[in-house]
This record gives C-alpha cells, structure tokens and sequence, in this order.
C-alpha cells in the first residue's frame, strides 16, 4: 500500500510506501537519516504533531517546528517555510 501526505488542500504533495515489513537498517547498512517535511504554515506543523500524538507516536517540540520518527527510527522533521 501507499501512504500520501498533504497540505493546504492539494490531493497529495508526498507519497510513501507502506509495505516494507522489513527490519530497520543497522549502523552498517547505508539508509535515511532523516528527512524534512515542509509545510505551509505553523498551524500546518501544530495539526501534523496532534495528529502523530494522536496515532500513538512521540513527537518532540524543536524551536523550528516538530521532530517525530517513522517504525524503521528514520527521523522526519515538520516545519514550516523560513523567512
């Protein structure tokens, strides 16, 4: 299956995969670190963190917008246009 994000009213801005059922990748393997999900506004931010708290997921509150991690530990940070 497929996971499609979205903000400020598009259908979908970003696709996922959801079908990897596989182990998290060791210290060895090369993987995804972390990524950045740019959203519209701060309100865009706040609804995304209430959201993943609402599903069960630990979100920390950064100075620039919230941190959170998918199941494999890959770090996905929210936050909104700078300037």
């Amino acid at each position: 299956g497929a996971l499609f994000l979205s903000a400020g009213g598009y259908h979908h801005h970003l696709g996922n995969n959801t079908w990897s059922s596989g182990p998290p990748a060791s210290a060895e393997d090369a993987r995804l670190l972390q990524w950045t999900i740019v959203v519209p506004a701060g309100a865009d931010v706040a609804d995304a963190a209430r959201s993943l708290r609402a599903a069960g997921h630990a979100v920390q509150e950064l100075a620039e917008g919230s941190l959170a991690a998918d199941p494999w530990g890959t770090s996905v940070r929210l936050t909104q246009p700078s300037g």
